[in-house]
């Protein structure tokens, strides 16, 4: 018989902030108008995913599989919107999204596998993505915008197999 042993986890973050402002003025004056919208999504390592065997005994007459598998998602969207009849008008809008999930298949030390007629496979996959959108507009006499849009993606993976006693494998 087979032994598998297979963690997954799925996480999507999705964001949206929107900012409008409107300004009019008559006369002789001096009119303002401004908006700001920021939107920020962060995963860290709680998005993260781990299977291993640690101080165990597998004994298979096939293979022996340790997997695991995070599928993490952000989507960030912020706009301004700035309009005066008047003199001056600033936007200004910024997206952030930050995905750092930690993915981790092992086998421990510790760990006694045979895997008489199969293989050992240790296994860890991550699907991590990131979209960031940022607009602005911005109309007047003295009209000014910016939009700042930012992805940070840094998963972690790692498949390994730990020394035993003595830093060697037990049995593998």
């Amino acid at each position: 018989h087979d032994i598998r042993i297979s963690a997954g986890q799925t996480t999507t973050l999705d964001l949206d902030a929107r900012a409008a402002s409107r300004a009019s003025s008559f006369g002789i004056s001096v009119g303002l108008s401004g908006g700001s919208a920021t939107a920020t999504a962060t995963m860290g390592p709680a998005a993260g995913v781990s299977a291993h065997a640690t101080g165990s005994r597998l004994d298979a007459g096939g293979d022996v599989a340790i997997e695991a598998t995070g599928i993490n998602t952000a989507t960030v969207d912020s706009g301004t919107s700035s309009i005066s009849s008047s003199l001056i008008s600033v936007a200004a809008g910024g997206s952030l999204a930050t995905v750092k999930p930690v993915v981790e298949a092992y086998i421990g030390s510790g760990s006694d596998v045979d895997a008489r007629s199969g293989s050992v496979r240790v296994e860890a996959i991550s699907d991590a993505s990131a979209t960031v959108h940022a607009y602005g507009f911005s109309t007047g006499s003295l009209a000014f915008g910016t939009s700042v849009a930012t992805a940070d993606l840094r998963p972690t993976v790692t498949a390994q197999v730990e020394g035993g006693p003595g830093g060697q494998a037990t049995t593998v």
